[in-house]
């Protein structure tokens, strides 16, 4: 029994490593099992339940326990019939007996030529590479890789050699039966309309029951049956449209090494912001066109069109082919926060010839000028895709928010003693690097500037001659230094410039001068009366010693 467990613990971490949108159960209602060995005279069954959800993942990993379909799909979800399923046996899962009977550790002979060919192809391995026996992860790995790759090409080897099964009912329910213990891979060879199918899966035969599991009022620990009819739960999922915030990734140094995405970011105000937006194509059946394929992009105010835009098409971002502007889409800008990317007739005929799971990409930059929100709830921008067939009305598809935040620093400058005019003194504040620029608005607030003409401009600034208050606003997260340059006269500059950190939030400082007479805050235009008055005093202290000396 032990044999079997240890075995049991390799078939559970494989199916995980394959499933992706995937979930596996013990099939319900007649449970062909045997306990303890594995009856290499049964053929099993692989029962197959297709649905469609864009509600995260459901690549939930279930017991043996039968619970109804409802209980395996998540918030959502629907079953979809007319999906057509083909699976292939891959590889012979090795049948070598130890001293107990029981089938040893998973190794699996005979991968077949088709698959080592795709592999070879797609050069997941080499030619050199292909062995006689694999280890599950092995394979596993080298499926998943494929998948990366080309999904489509995947798919395609197991339409052309497998067997293709009946297209899923009412329930999205389809089976395979009768099939040899090994190792087999299941690939979605045809999607309803607006679909976007599953990767291509992997399903050992037999297998261990994953959990505690009752059958006939006798209960099994894990491991302890092997289970001969499977269910599977492979998930399609709708059109989708995802916007993300390419930022540059660097490493120790400070070197470029790639890009990431994120949702959200700080930035100066007259910062360029990188987005990306990644358009899923709606798989048309055979016979039918795309009609229309329109991605909007709608920006807070605060953000306006750079200027800069680029589409590909393809199955991945980095092998896609580019788009041509005026010839595959029409670009649109009707004010600086609104852009629409409208697909010709031209570009519609290449999303019809495609006939394989592929993406529109833009990429494009955009400024975050002197309109943006400060603080929350941010500036945001979403995207949507609007499409539809000649046998189809129009759909739309909203990607997710993006959010790019900014913050504003406050001034409070005060005298002791008091004084009630501020407009002499003069602030800088810099990144590290340099002073920042900013650019003086009507009510007195400064943003920082964000292009050639107002970066001409000061980057001095100065509080309300009358409140003593200076805003500076369009920040980013970041440390900065905030220095006193001028200050009126008869008072001290600061002593020390102050470190000023924006983290995620609007910051206030106060900054209190003193008399110049006030000889622990140095500097500043009244220092010249005190520096006078100390060498007048020196002066005739000296002459008192001098004559006295004469005198004696």
């Amino acid at each position: 029994m032990q044999a079997v467990k240890g075995t049991f613990a390799l078939f559970a971490g494989l199916f995980v490593l394959t499933a992706g949108a995937l979930s596996v159960r013990a099939e319900t209602g007649h449970v062909r099992y045997t306990e303890g060995l594995v009856d290499h005279n049964k053929n099993c069954t692989v029962t197959i339940y297709e649905y469609v959800s864009n509600n995260g993942d459901a690549a939930v990993f279930v017991d043996g326990n039968a619970v109804g379909v409802e209980g395996l799909l998540p918030d959502g979800a629907i079953p979809v019939s007319d999906v057509g399923f083909s699976c292939m046996k891959i590889a012979d899962l090795s049948s070598q007996d130890n001293a107990s009977g029981n089938i040893s550790p998973a190794r699996f002979t005979g991968l077949v030529p088709q698959v080592s060919g795709l592999l070879t192809e797609l050069k997941m391995i080499s030619a050199s590479d292909v062995k006689e026996e694999y280890q599950p992860d092995e394979i596993m790995d080298l499926i998943n890789a494929a998948n990366d790759v080309s999904a489509t090409s995947v798919s395609e080897l197991v339409a052309k050699f497998g067997v293709r099964l009946t297209d899923t009912d009412e329930e999205g329910k389809t089976k395979a039966e009768g099939l040899a213990q090994g190792l087999y891979l299941f690939a979605e060879t045809k999607s309803p309309e607006g679909c976007i199918p599953c990767d291509s899966f992997c399903v050992i035969l037999p297998q261990t029951n994953i959990s505690e599991m009752s059958i006939d009022n006798k209960k099994y620990d894990p491991g302890e049956i092997w289970l001969y009819d499977i269910s599977v739960y492979p998930k399609n999922r709708s059109v989708s449209l995802q916007k993300a915030i390419v930022i540059a990734e660097k490493n120790e140094k400070g070197e470029i090494i790639g890009e990431k995405y994120e949702n959200s970011i700080t930035a100066c105000i007259g910062d360029s912001i990188r987005f990306a937006i990644t358009a899923d194509v709606p798989k048309v059946p055979e016979g039918t066109r795309n009609r229309q394929y329109v991605i909007e992009d709608m920006m807070d105010p605060g953000l306006s069109y750079a200027g800069d835009i680029s589409l590909t098409l393809g199955e991945r971002a980095d092998t896609a082919t580019p788009l041509t502007k005026n010839s595959d889409y029409k670009l649109v800008i009707s004010d600086p926060s609104s852009m629409k990317i409208i697909f010709t007739k031209k570009g519609l005929s290449r999303l019809d010839e495609i006939g394989k799971e592929s993406h529109v990409y833009v990429n494009y930059s955009a400024l975050l000028d002197k309109n943006a929100y400060i603080a929350e709830p941010g500036n945001s921008n979403a995207a949507f895709l609007l499409y539809g067939t000649d046998h189809s009305n129009d759909t739309k598809v909203v990607s997710g928010p993006v959010t790019v935040f900014t913050y504003m620093l406050t001034v409070k400058k005060t005298f002791s003693p008091v004084h009630d005019h501020f407009g002499d003194v003069r602030f800088s504040l810099s990144d590290g690097k340099e002073k920042i620029h900013f650019v003086k608005e009507s009510d007195g607030v400064y943003h920082t500037a964000h292009d050639d003409e107002e970066y001409d401009q000061t980057a001095l600034t100065a509080p309300n001659d009358s409140t003593g208050v200076l805003v500076l606003k369009g920040l980013a997260n970041g440390t900065y230094t905030l220095t006193e340059e001028e200050t009126i006269t008869d008072y001290s500059l600061l002593g020390e410039s102050i470190e000023v950190i924006i983290r995620n939030r609007n910051l206030s400082v106060d900054v209190q001068n003193r008399k110049s007479i006030d000889l622990v805050h140095t500097g500043g235009k009244g220092l010249i009366s005190v520096i006078c008055s100390a060498t007048f005093m020196i002066a005739v202290g000296l002459w008192i010693v001098l004559r006295t000396s004469c005198k004696s």
